[in-house]
């Protein structure tokens, strides 16, 4: 074995031998051994022994250990210095540098496991499922807008930045709502990650809805140029995005109660959301359209899953909304909008269709307030029945390129 004082340079230059291996140690620290193969890859490792393991009595000496330290030149020669002072130190202080080398790649392998999908799965499990009255809703909103995505991420990795990016997809595809409701769910994962010592401290502590998505209020309203653009766009996408976006325009619904619908809340002539699952706490009443139930009539059923629109069977609902809304972006070249203003875009056209404002505002699912909301608990299933189907009628022209007439469409 030939010893050398090592340099960079030096190391470069080495040339590999036709057969065998070349080994060389350092004069600095002679422990610190290079080999170079004729392949000519070169690698460093230190070689030590274990002050505690028993001599053997044939060599009269302790059982020499070789412990690879990595290749050159992605491990520099001052760096493999370091590596093989550290090793030593390990050595003399009564460790086992190989176990605790076993140990790291365990703990690594470990960690790459640990995946936001894992730690969702875990919250669910050992937290919301005691604590919150509608864990299964809080487990779909967080699946189909993190995990789907971004569940792939080791949860060492995740920061304040990569959540912040996903909450501004939320907000630009779902709505202002929607992103400062994911804002305190994601939060309140990590706080109880925290607690379950997964991180020291949170790395969402401090984040905070973007200012673009917060508490203010919006008032964007599509042009009839546009939703017929959207809607020629939303037949170019086919299942399960292109009905779904449909029915969110026939319905007026918010996106997750028609992106979460379940076939055993579509009746005849209604979809009905029960309770639990709306934001106001009560059953919400969607009359059908005509063409809301061709468009129903036309979705696939699926033998064991029992969400309308999903990519998995029916076994769980449809995530992946933002690349679906940038699809429909790119078709249209219409921009500025997000799902939510689809609400507001049929409750102006109702109001130019003459529909009483407090059906429109009962077709949207809003609680009547005041007086009305203590003496007036009549449902109106007829007049938003109505009203849904006039809308339908107007849509319908719009996409058909048919003149339309305000007041036969709302007496029609």
């Amino acid at each position: 074995m030939e010893h050398r004082r090592f340099t960079d340079i030096g190391v470069e230059k080495l040339s590999p031998p036709k057969s065998g291996r070349l080994v060389f140690n350092d004069k600095v620290v002679p422990q610190l051994h290079l080999r170079v193969m004729p392949t000519g890859t070169k690698s460093w490792s230190v070689i030590y022994k274990l002050p505690h393991e028993p001599v053997d009595p044939r060599k009269k000496s302790r059982p020499t250990h070789r412990l690879t330290l990595g290749h050159f030149p992605a491990l520099m020669v001052e760096e493999a210095r370091e590596g093989a002072r550290e090793t030593l130190k390990t050595v003399a202080r009564g460790g086992d540098p190989a176990l605790e080398k076993i140990s790291e790649v365990e703990e690594a392998r470990r960690d790459r496991k640990r995946t936001l999908g894992w730690l969702i799965e875990q919250y669910v499990e050992r937290s919301a499922k005691h604590r919150i009255k509608n864990w299964k809703k809080t487990r779909n909103v967080l699946e189909n807008h993190f995990v789907g995505p971004i569940g792939h991420i080791p949860i060492a990795e995740i920061s304040r930045a990569s959540i912040r990016e996903r909450i501004y997809a939320i907000g630009r595809n779902s709505g202002p709502g929607a992103a400062e409701e994911m804002v305190r769910k994601i939060k309140r994962v990590f706080n109880w990650a925290a607690e379950e010592d997964y991180f020291e401290i949170s790395p969402l502590h401090s984040l905070k809805c973007p200012d673009e998505f917060g508490p203010k209020s919006r008032d964007r309203v599509l042009t009839d140029d546009e939703l017929k653009a959207v809607w020629a766009a939303t037949e170019d996408l086919g299942y399960p995005f292109g009905p779904m976006y449909q029915l969110l325009l026939l319905t007026a619904c918010r996106l997750r109660e028609i992106s979460q619908l379940k076939w055993s809340c579509i009746l005849d002539d209604r979809i009905e959301i029960p309770a639990d699952s709306y934001k106001t706490k009560r059953v919400h009443v969607i009359p059908l359209s005509d063409a809301a139930k061709s468009i129903i009539d036309t979705l696939p059923r699926f033998a064991k899953g029992e969400y309308v629109f999903s990519t998995t069977h029916g076994r769980r609902p449809v995530s992946g909304f933002s690349k679906a809304k940038a699809r429909i972006d790119e078709l249209t070249q219409v921009s500025g909008w997000v799902i939510h203003d689809f609400r507001r875009t049929v409750r102006t056209r109702m109001s130019m269709l003459k529909t009483a404002p407090h059906i429109s505002e009962r077709v949207l699912g809003h609680v009547v307030q005041g007086i009305e909301k203590v003496y007036d608990h009549y449902a109106y299933f007829d007049e938003k029945r109505d009203a849904l189907e006039t809308w339908s009628r107007y849509l319908q022209s719009l996409t058909d390129g048919v003149s339309y007439n305000v007041i036969e469409l709302a007496h029609a």
